[in-house]
């Protein structure tokens, strides 16, 4: 959260804070990125966000060569082709006001409704898996054409276009590299579709994909093991006390659903909707004391 002295800038710049900030899921806080997204299907790894500053394209490859993420060195500044795979056009509905919307667009209804879009679909460029933008920036890409490059404008209404490479015009990027064999073995393996910190936490959805797969079969003893086996590798994950306590509680072992639930949101509370699964399992278990069945509908597990 921002301090009260928010309350006292001019009021462009509070607009302009509205609007960049508040309807999506950008926090304009000062960060790199803290994470990588393995991509078994390319074999690429990518900075889960941007670079923060405005660089010219030099600039901006001299950021991914000298970057260290994650004990990992190696990065640049992906190509056009590149960028593309991780790209997809989604329709949007300018007039949801967030619910299916995009966030950028619906952001005009909240600062003045003469503003907002007429109410007819239309396609933007966003990013597929766990990448994400913390401000809204258009992106370099390393393919050249003259004395420009190709950049890209997610959740901007645009998709490709040309930039002068000297241009300090808001660009940023986000940089990639090749992943080893045994390393996009293992992003094989994990199945997951989030970012991760380190290669331990890559290695602890191995045995959450297990798990998975022995919840949808019910199997709930089973997938309780192999989670557990996840925090062998990395204690403090947020995943593995998830998936023990939703098959807790499919178990009817409320008790012990509730302490791993509530473990899953002291961790990260935002982990797959930690909350309301730990409000499923506190209200199951109130009503078993009482001798009532569960009268919530259990958390899904895609």
């Amino acid at each position: 959260m921002r301090s009260r002295k928010v309350l006292q800038l001019a009021p462009i710049t509070v607009i302009a804070f509205l609007f960049f900030c508040f309807p999506s899921r950008a926090n304009c806080s000062a960060k790199g990125p803290t994470a990588w997204w393995p991509d078994p299907a390319t074999g690429l790894m990518w900075t889960n966000t941007v670079e923060i500053d405005p660089v010219n394209w030099e600039q901006a490859s001299g950021y991914c060569s000298s970057l260290n993420l994650g004990g990992f060195s190696g990065w640049r500044v992906p190509t056009l082709d590149e960028s593309k795979t991780v790209m997809v056009f989604k329709t949007f509905y300018p007039n949801s006001r967030g619910v299916t919307g995009h966030p950028l667009r619906n952001s005009a209804i909240i600062r003045d409704p003469a503003d907002a879009l007429p109410p007819t679909p239309y396609d933007d460029l966003v990013f597929d898996g766990g990448l994400y933008l913390q401000i809204h920036a258009g992106l370099w890409t390393s393919t050249k054409v003259g004395d420009s490059a190709w950049t890209l404008a997610p959740e901007a209404r645009q998709d490709y276009h040309l930039e002068k490479v000297t241009s300090w015009r808001g660009m940023r990027t986000f940089c990639v590299r090749s992943m080893e064999p045994s390393l996009l073995q293992l992003s094989k393996d994990a199945h997951t579709d989030v970012a991760v910190p380190d290669v331990e936490a890559l290695k602890a959805y191995v045995p959450i994909a297990q798990a998975h797969a022995s919840f949808k079969a019910a199997h709930y003893q089973s997938a309780i093991t192999q989670a557990n086996g996840a925090l062998a590798i990395k204690p403090k994950f947020a995943p593995a006390y998830w998936a023990m306590g939703v098959c807790y509680g499919m178990l009817g072992q409320w008790d012990q659903a509730v302490a791993n639930l509530q473990s899953a949101v002291k961790i990260d509370k935002n982990y797959n909707n930690g909350r309301a699964a730990l409000k499923w399992a506190q209200a199951a278990q109130k009503a078993a004391k009482k001798g009532e069945a569960p009268k919530e509908k259990a958390p899904v597990w895609e």
